[in-house]
């Protein structure tokens, strides 16, 4: 009972977070079919020892909406899934390096668990 309680109130409070932080944001973009992902599925060695040093997110399987209100680099190292908007669908997996640019908009389905590294844009200008 204590855990259904739980996470009741988690899930809850995520929706209220997700409400403001969409409400707070709503208008700076939408989507742009021209916007599109680049995915190299076999980057350098020196592009994968500089991801080791890269902020880490992990997720299970499921779905996740996305605003990319900054470019990123991301590195797979574990998982596969699909990243897609209303116009194009990128298969994505394990060993994948991939660039997102500023203001795009997707759709994440993990369907295996995923661990990915990624660098915003503004958090090293020297790199690649």
């Amino acid at each position: 009972m204590a855990n259904k309680i739980f996470f009741s109130i988690l899930i809850i409070f995520s929706l209220f977070n997700l409400y403001l932080f969409e409400e707070e944001h709503e208008d700076e973009f939408e989507y742009d079919p021209k916007i599109e992902i680049k995915i190299n599925s076999n980057p350098s060695k020196e592009i994968i020892d500089k991801a080791n040093e890269w902020n880490s997110w992990v997720r299970g399987v499921g779905e996740f909406y996305f605003k990319y209100r900054k470019a990123q680099r991301a590195y797979i190292y574990e998982g596969y899934g699909e990243v897609y908007t209303p116009s194009k669908r990128w298969s994505v997996k394990t060993g994948d390096f991939i660039e997102f640019p500023k203001n795009f908009v997707c759709v994440w389905n993990i369907q295996q668990f995923m661990r990915v590294r990624f660098l915003w844009d503004e958090d090293d200008d020297n790199f690649l």
